[in-house]
């Protein structure tokens, strides 16, 4: 029996606990914990409103920096265009100046091939060619006269065949295997 009084006792405490506790309108923990959660959300929100502006305000920069790089890659693309188009002509260029070389250096060496340069001597068929040349006369300088010689043979001691010495224009044909030599003239041109 003595148990049964102790629970009706602890439930008669329990039941008046229950009974005292207050409202939450009317509870000041409550209320102070309510008002902390509201001051919380209120700085949250100011908080999401400075990030979204912040946001909008990346997102502008984004934006002129986005319009800005096509602003830059368009000119980017015309330079492009304006570089593959002064590349082709270049290129064009290029092409035609090697084929203008190339003939240059034909006619060079045709020229050369068709010239007694000067002073020497020359064996007709291995150092010039064969054919008639013409000269205008003295190289210049201090003598005015004009001398060649046809040679039996290269050396200092090869006796003269013909020579001659002229002051203007002077003609010579010249054969394969002949010894020809020419001194103080101008360059001899193949005809």
């Amino acid at each position: 029996m003595g148990l049964v009084v102790a629970f009706f006792v602890g439930a008669g405490i329990g039941v008046s606990a229950a009974n005292s506790v207050l409202p939450a309108e009317d509870n000041p923990v409550v209320q102070a914990r309510l008002a902390e959660l509201a001051q919380r959300e209120e700085t949250i929100d100011e908080q999401a409103e400075e990030q979204k502006e912040a946001l909008a305000l990346k997102a502008s920069e984004l934006d002129e920096r986005e319009a800005e790089l096509k602003r830059r890659n368009a000119s980017l693309d015309k330079r492009e265009m304006a570089l593959d188009k002064r590349s082709e002509r270049m290129s064009s260029r290029e092409t035609k100046l090697d084929e203008r070389a190339k003939r240059l250096n034909a006619e060079e060496k045709r020229i050369a091939d068709n010239t007694i340069p000067g002073d020497g001597v020359y064996v007709v068929g291995e150092d010039v060619k064969a054919g008639t040349y013409k000269t205008s006369g003295p190289a210049g300088g201090s003598i005015d006269m004009c001398y060649y010689a046809f040679r039996r043979g290269t050396g200092s001691d090869a006796a003269l065949i013909d020579n001659n010495i002229v002051r203007g224009q002077a003609t010579v044909t010249l054969q394969p295997g002949q010894v020809f030599e020419t001194q103080s003239c101008s360059e001899w041109k193949r005809q």
